[in-house]
């Protein structure tokens, strides 16, 4: 999940001064963002199988998504993302045995940075390791981010499309990076229980995963409601503020 809201809301954020470049290097110096861990549960039961890291960034600074936006106009996409991921892989070493880490690169970080991939698949050899690729851009340099990813699934990390339902290129970049797992954006489970058409595509993305082996992750599932929508619909894996916040390692990692 791409955390556009800071919180991991559907709320607002007052407008910050832009993030430079320099604060950027300023940040990754000092060791990257905060990281925090969102728990996955199984639609099944609702136990509690898997974390999502997401960056916290100093209060009073911008959301993450400037900040990685800022990255991304200054070339430093695989700086400011691999300072992230190193610290999440770090803290997952207190995570409870049989846990999955699921981490967020995005295509330019991919190409930026071959040498991210070095931790990611030291790590799988010790824990389930999921790479989630955002579906929101535009992915360049595809040859080479395809190398990057298809090393990463040869070393045993899972390949997960992020973010599917609220990019503009949703439907290529499943066809081109053929992921393990569909990650449906919280912008389509919003309302699902109420608004047949978010339930339509919903359900027509499952029978799509289903029938070539992917697993789907309903993200933002935030009410009672949505969640006996989206188990319905087949769900295999969920998220969401109604099934779990964001906390740090210490506090995120206990069985809701």
């Amino acid at each position: 999940m791409t955390d556009f809201d800071g919180d991991g809301s559907r709320s607002g954020r007052a407008q910050q001064r832009p993030v430079t470049a320099d604060d950027i290097c300023d940040l990754v110096r000092r060791g990257g963002p905060t990281m925090v861990f969102q728990p996955i549960v199984d639609a099944a039961d609702l136990n509690v199988v898997g974390y999502e890291a997401l960056s916290r960034f100093p209060t009073g600074t911008a959301c993450p998504a400037e900040w990685f936006d800022s990255a991304a106009q200054s070339g430093l996409s695989g700086a400011l993302e691999g300072a992230a991921v190193l610290s999440a892989l770090n803290e997952a070493a207190s995570f409870p045995p049989g846990m999955f880490l699921a981490v967020n690169l995005s295509p330019a970080a991919l190409t930026d940075d071959p040498l991210l991939a070095e931790p990611l698949r030291h790590a799988a050899r010790h824990r389930r390791i999921i790479l989630e690729v955002s579906e929101r851009t535009h992915i360049h340099e595809i040859d080479t981010v395809l190398t990057r990813v298809n090393d990463l699934r040869g070393a045993g990390v899972v390949i997960a499309l992020d973010d599917v339902g609220a990019g503009q290129s949703g439907l290529r970049q499943v066809i081109t990076v053929r992921p393990e797992m569909i990650k449906i954006d919280a912008f389509v489970t919003h309302d699902i229980d109420t608004d047949p058409l978010r339930a339509a595509i919903a359900a027509g993305t499952v029978t799509l995963a289903e029938q070539f082996g992917m697993t789907v992750v309903f993200e933002g599932v935030e009410s009672d409601a949505e969640l006996r929508t989206v188990r319905r619909l087949g769900a295999h894996l969920l998220q969401g503020y109604h099934l779990g916040r964001p906390a740090p390692a210490a506090h995120g990692t206990t069985p809701l």
